[in-house]
């Protein structure tokens, strides 16, 4: 026996091992993002769904050429548990109309990276983009400095700057009632997120001559378990206050740290009546990425609007780690 030959043998017990080891890990991540209702950490898998699919398949693809039958299954039931899950988003998606008419209103929310120094992004996002609602997170006191300029353009406006990277700031062509509340975790007093929370009345926002509540987030990041229940907590309350609005057309947008894949998320739109405008697949974060290997979990929710059809586009880069998410609102 050469040493070609017997390195052969060595080679595919080798490959074999490593898809085995792949495939069980894969499974593991599937069956774990079921679990998120169990412990915080086990919902982190569950933001990952869509990159389960082509790991699956190209896992499945080299089961199949190593004749590893039991692996090749296994990744077949991976696939399809996987896009049966993100179908059950994207179907209903797919479905909805696309915009067939001008918007009535465009609403951008752009988190904007504390550390972020092109203060002048707005321009040309706000060119391309002639949003009636402008909302920034993460901004500090420079950065409320630096974008005053808009106040030509949004007459209105109210802001929280932090340095934690939890700062927000609003700016409104229309007058409004309400501003910036602090949410405090009940579990974990030392955290505080400030939320926007306005209500608008006889303005060329309220297309069912009805108020319009609109929310602007930026919960905590599932970094650790307190982050976590923090975010959860804020989610769900909003989620009540919602829930308990009747008359009212509702936009939810910002940041929320969750995607649609998440249970938190479908809990927080089951328990409000929002639905998302999004696919899930605007992915937004991190630009540093490439865009297939980004998520989405800077979103635009809507309720009520009947009669109304909302899309949703990302904008250009802005220097920051997110991109800009524009929602428009239209007949």
């Amino acid at each position: 026996m050469t040493a070609t030959s017997a390195a052969k043998p060595a080679f595919f017990k080798l490959a074999a091992d490593a898809c085995s080891i792949a495939s069980v890990g894969l499974a593991a991540c599937t069956i774990s993002g079921f679990l998120g209702g169990l412990h915080w950490f086990f919902d982190l898998f569950s933001h990952f769904r869509p990159y389960y699919i082509p790991c699956a398949f190209l896992l499945a693809a080299v089961a199949l050429f190593l004749k590893m039958r039991k692996t090749i299954w296994l990744n077949l039931a991976v696939l399809l548990v996987n896009t049966l899950i993100i179908a059950t988003v994207l179907v209903p998606h797919m479905s909805r109309p696309a915009l067939q008419a001008p918007p009535v209103f465009t609403v951008v929310s752009a988190n904007i990276l504390s550390i972020n120094r092109h203060y002048r992004f707005a321009d040309a996002l706000l060119q391309r983009f002639d949003a009636d609602l402008f909302l920034m997170l993460e901004t500090t006191a420079d950065w409320v400095r630096e974008t005053a300029y808009l106040k030509e353009r949004f007459p209105y406006t109210i802001s929280e700057a932090r340095a934690d990277n939890f700062g927000i700031l609003f700016y409104s062509k229309y007058a409004f009632d309400g501003g910036v509340e602090n949410f405090t975790s009940p579990r974990y007093p030392a955290l505080t997120v400030p939320y926007i929370k306005v209500e608008f009345k006889d303005t060329p926002l309220n297309v069912h001559n009805r108020p319009l509540v609109f929310y602007g987030i930026h919960t905590t990041p599932p970094v650790a378990g307190e982050y976590a229940a923090c975010r959860d907590e804020l989610m769900q309350q909003i989620a009540a206050e919602i829930a308990a609005t009747a008359d009212k057309d509702i936009i939810v947008m910002g940041d929320l740290n969750d995607t649609v894949w998440s249970r938190n998320f479908q809990k927080f739109l089951g328990k409000s009546g929002l639905r998302s405008i999004g696919s899930g697949l605007q992915n937004t974060w991190p630009t540093a990425f490439p865009a297939p290997l980004r998520l989405q979990i800077d979103h635009a929710l809507i309720k009520g609007f009947e009669g109304f059809s909302g899309g949703i586009k990302t904008g250009a880069e802005i220097g920051s780690d997110h991109l800009p998410v524009v929602l428009q609102i239209a007949p």
